[in-house]
């Protein structure tokens, strides 16, 4: 996620006046808006109480901010030609963005689909119940 946030502060940085029209708003939000979620993603892993829910909503909602902003990035790099911007980068801008987009694909799906470690599990004894006494259920 840290190389799809540089990746879109570079195409941010490279097209300073080299458009008429403004076209550095979609790589700002998505540069900035990844590099936000990775507050939001420590106060997530370090946290122990309530903010967690909280911490792990911001970080959805910025991350899903950053990853369309980049997808609004590619489309516009479409338009550079009819708008008259002067791109002078020795860098495909196209593959700029798809390799970011790219990028923010692998960091956001691999880590749910890679399994977790248990660390703390509680083997019960062989012949007993592992939830506790069982107790009859009362009809009053």
């Amino acid at each position: 996620m840290a190389g799809a946030s540089a990746l879109q502060f570079y195409t941010f940085f490279d097209l300073k006046d080299t458009c008429t029209a403004n076209l550095r708003i979609a790589p700002l939000i998505s540069g900035s808006s990844l590099a936000v979620s990775f507050f939001f993603n420590s106060i997530w892993v370090y946290s122990k109480n309530a903010c967690r829910k909280v911490a792990i909503v911001l970080w959805t909602a910025t991350v899903i901010i950053g990853t369309v902003a980049a997808g609004a990035t590619l489309g516009q790099i479409q338009l550079y030609p009819e708008l008259d911007c002067e791109v002078k980068s020795s860098l495909d801008y196209n593959w700029v963005q798809v390799i970011s987009i790219g990028l923010l694909i692998v960091s956001i799906s691999l880590p749910h689909g890679m399994p977790k470690k248990r660390t703390n599990q509680v083997v019960p004894k062989e012949g007993r119940n592992p939830v506790g006494k069982i107790k009859r259920l009362r009809f009053v």
